[in-house]
């Protein structure tokens, strides 16, 4: 039987010179991963007309295939899968206590070594991916944990009474998660750019 293909796509951000108007460079971002993912869905042999969204901007499945987009200043990103997917990236910098105190504990960067902005961000989006997956956001973070770090590309979360594996993949100061239905089982291949953000884009914060 042949293994579930995650093939995500995750390419620098165009159009975030801040001489721009912030919404402008909202809008080219969330284009710049609609685009990421309609690439995604060509390297698994797919020719998806459109990326529909419900009126809360929630993802609809299309023809069956489920979709997931993430973007930042530095990288967009986007994801198409044969299940419920969620995919997230951002850049590793400084947040604000009072984050860092909602989004995980100290048992957790036990797990990965202590207490770093490096993993901080890469637990921050190890949940955010799973958190996208089951379609509820940010308002189920506090049942969402960290409950093994295997390797450095991998992180177990438990959430919903279910144990979840979550793709990781660390690149140009930036951390990028994937959670799928049946991500263990599943191979994944990243397609992320040779090409590093500007130093400028670097700077931005959590995917709008």
């Amino acid at each position: 039987m042949m293994r579930p293909l995650l093939c995500p796509v995750v390419r620098p951000t165009p159009g975030q010179d801040r001489s721009l108007p912030i919404k402008l460079r909202i809008e080219n971002q969330r284009l710049a991963a609609r685009e990421a993912c309609l690439a995604s869905a060509k390297r698994l042999g797919l020719a998806l007309a459109e990326l529909p969204q419900a009126k809360s901007g929630a993802p609809l499945p299309i023809d069956g295939w489920h979709w997931s987009i993430s973007h930042t200043t530095g990288f967009s990103c986007g994801v198409v899968y044969p299940g419920p997917v969620g995919i997230d990236v951002e850049p590793v910098k400084q947040r604000r206590q009072d984050t860092i105190q909602t989004a995980c504990d100290r048992a957790e960067f036990d797990l990965v070594g202590g207490f770093s902005w490096s993993n901080f961000t890469r637990i921050w989006t190890a949940k955010e991916a799973v958190l996208k997956q089951a379609g509820c956001g940010l308002s189920e973070l506090s049942g969402c944990r960290i409950v093994a770090a295997p390797t450095q590309r991998a992180m177990i979360v438990h959430h919903r009474e279910a144990h979840l594996f979550v793709f990781q993949r660390y690149k140009f100061g930036h951390w990028a998660s994937i959670s799928a239905s049946s991500t263990g089982a599943a191979e994944v291949r990243w397609d992320w750019s040779e090409q590093e953000p500007s130093a400028e884009a670097r700077v931005g914060g959590f995917s709008l």
